[in-house]
């Protein structure tokens, strides 16, 4: 750290789940990782529209990192930059739990090591298909919140109770899901009915 090389340190514990610490490490920990990706003139990524010609290369939120490459021989760079970090900081990446959304026409990736699943992939609770549909995504969301108000609705008699599972439970649901793929009116109003009837009863 700050050009200077500490002696080593041996690890005699793991940092507790929702420790301040944790997050502050997960970033000392990808950050170089990150860096170096974005700084390789060789790795092309998304350019982003409006934006006077600037590329998204990499997106992070804590231990989720996301590659974004143009071509198969990208994803082999990236993955290679990958490799130098597991010799240097001693990590390791989970090939396991590693997917690639390939969109177009990207062959050969399952040559790589990670998985190429047709139906698309998760990220942070958001489903990705190859053809970034957002009607499926949101035939997913509205099925899941329609499910979660017929569960509550069972449970919560009262108007506090509704409330508090709207402002909890569905609202963190549909916000973060609107934030990428935004709604069309149609959805809007059928949640928006499914609401009522979760409120007042009434359709």
């Amino acid at each position: 750290m700050n050009s200077f090389l500490s002696t080593q340190i041996t690890v005699e514990s793991g940092v507790q789940q929702g420790c301040a610490l944790s997050p502050i490490l997960v970033i000392c920990a990808i950050k170089p990782l990150a860096q170096h990706l974005r700084q390789d003139p060789a790795i092309r990524g998304v350019h982003i529209p409006g934006s006077s010609n600037r590329e998204a290369k990499i997106l992070i939120y804590m231990d989720n990192l996301n590659i974004l490459c143009q071509n198969r021989g990208l994803v082999e760079r990236a993955l290679a930059h990958t490799q130098v970090y597991e010799v240097v900081a001693g990590a390791k990446l989970n090939m396991n739990k590693s997917t690639c959304l390939a969109m177009g026409e990207v062959r050969d990736l399952e040559s790589l090591g990670v998985s190429v699943p047709c139906e698309g992939i998760r990220i942070l609770g958001v489903d990705f298909d190859p053809e970034l549909s957002i009607r499926t995504v949101w035939e997913k969301t509205e099925a899941k919140v329609k499910q979660k108000l017929g569960l509550w609705h069972m449970h919560s008699s009262f108007m506090g109770a509704c409330i508090t599972v709207m402002k909890v439970v569905l609202l963190p649901v549909l916000l973060y899901t609107t934030l990428v793929f935004p709604p069309s009116k149609c959805v809007t109003h059928r949640i928006q009915r499914a609401v009522c009837v979760f409120f007042w009863g009434s359709r």
